[in-house]
């Protein structure tokens, strides 16, 4: 009789379904995995401890080797580089995030660039997410309109930014990064000439090993080890990460607040300083070496520096503006070009802050060798950028370690640094169409 009744039917159908598993056979690879998820925080929930005998309370579970296992109360899952990944791959870990956060077992923590983020999001949903510039229907203001942000809001409960890194900060992983080279004595510096000239004598040694034992006269044991060598000559390669405290306290001097330099840009700097230092070898010895100071042809004194430090801060600059890297690369490239004006380093520095807002900036060169069409600089990153430069050259003075005053002291870096940026690399050919003349003992 029950059957009879359209609540019998309905139960009966719903029990013959179920049964079958014609639906959760289509539910699809997430809601199986949601399902996991949950079971999983169920068992863990419903833990429970084997009763002591003496108290009749939960006691602690061990495992085959009697040590205590924990109670394990959450999972925390970290996440990082999504910075690095496709817009499509970023909102595929949202998701999954997502499907984590409907479960309390899990807890998920995420290191990520906000504005890639916000750009992900806003490129796969653009069109349903309002993004800022774009025109709303039926005149409706921002302030009703659904954004990347909101949608990020839905996912994320608690939100921290970290501030940018100090000059303390800079210092502290400087510091952690590089080691500091010993001050050389007279038998150090006799052999860096010796290694620098190329006139080190190779070392006449049997080859063998100390520790292998020889025959019962003393000689080797050729049967034994094969015919004696003549040994090879001995050659020492600096560590490029190793610098002298000269070079140590310029870095220092580059970061913030002068320079917007980050934790990776930080290791950038240094890897690719490290690897400008190996390119110049031999000649890096010659480029720490100071340059004595020198008078102008108007009486104004030149104080002594170093060439070194134009490569660094050339360097530093493009790492903290990479954007800017092409442009300030030809603007130093072509202004040390008309060898009948001596131009000073601050000069430099006031024309390519005078650059005007509406002017564009020549074509790039693309990774095919063809040019790109012309862009516009942003007039503020040029003048944070000369801002961070002059104080750079404030600070560095205050220190004792002044910077080449002449222009044309820098040029030589000019073409060896922009090789070790992505930006400024692509205009390596248009800056070598001519010799690059190498740095001159008296700076100019």
């Amino acid at each position: 009789m029950q059957n009879l009744t359209a609540a019998g039917q309905l139960a009966g159908l719903v029990g013959e379904r179920a049964a079958a598993g014609d639906y959760r056979s289509q539910l699809g690879v997430m809601t199986q995995i949601r399902e996991d998820f949950e079971r999983m925080a169920s068992i863990l929930a419903n833990d429970t401890r084997e009763p002591r005998a003496d108290a009749g309370r939960a006691g602690p579970v061990r495992d085959s080797a009697g040590d205590e296992l924990p109670k394990i109360d959450r999972i925390v899952v970290y996440i990082d580089d999504l910075d690095r990944c496709p817009p499509a791959r970023v909102m595929e870990m949202l998701e999954a995030v997502h499907l984590l956060l409907a479960v309390e077992l899990f807890v998920v923590v995420m290191a990520i660039d906000p504005r890639w983020l916000l750009s992900a999001v806003a490129a796969h949903y653009r069109d349903v997410l309002h993004v800022p510039g774009n025109v709303l229907a039926d005149g409706a203001d921002d302030t009703q309109a659904s954004t990347p942000a909101q949608y990020l809001e839905k996912i994320f409960q608690v939100v921290l930014t970290l501030p940018p890194v100090d000059r303390r900060g800079h210092t502290s992983m400087i510091n952690s990064l590089i080691d500091i080279q010993a001050p050389a004595t007279g038998a150090d510096e006799n052999r860096t000439a010796a290694s620098t000239t190329g006139t080190t004598e190779p070392l006449r040694t049997t080859g063998r090993p100390a520790d292998l034992p020889t025959t019962t006269d003393g000689s080797w044991d050729e049967e034994m080890y094969g015919p004696a060598v003549d040994g090879l000559p001995v050659i020492e390669l600096p560590d490029p990460l190793t610098f002298t405290e000269d070079e140590a306290r310029l870095l220092r001097i580059v970061g913030p607040p002068n320079l917007p330099l980050t934790p990776r840009s930080i290791k950038r700097l240094i890897n690719s300083y490290g690897l400008l230092t190996a390119l110049r070898q031999p000649h890096h010895q010659h480029d720490l070496e100071e340059i004595p100071a020198t008078t102008k042809p108007d009486g104004t004194p030149v104080p002594a520096h170093h060439p070194y430090r134009a490569g660094l801060v050339l360097l530093a600059a493009l790492v903290a503006h990479p954007a800017l890297g092409q442009h300030l690369c030809r603007q130093m490239h072509a202004q040390t070009e008309d060898t009948t004006e001596d131009i000073t380093w601050e000069t430099f520095l006031e024309r390519l802050a005078s650059l005007p807002a509406d002017e564009p900036v020549t074509a790039g060169v693309g990774d095919d060798g063809q040019t790109t069409g012309p862009h516009r600089i942003d007039t503020r990153q040029v003048d944070d950028l000369v801002a961070g430069l002059r104080g750079i050259t404030a600070e560095a003075a205050g220190e004792g370690l002044h910077l080449p005053d002449r222009l044309a002291a820098w040029k030589p870096w000019i073409v060896p640094a922009a090789r070790l940026s992505f930006p400024a690399g692509q205009i390596v050919k248009t800056l070598t169409t001519r010799p690059t003349p190498s740095p001159r003992r008296d700076g100019r």
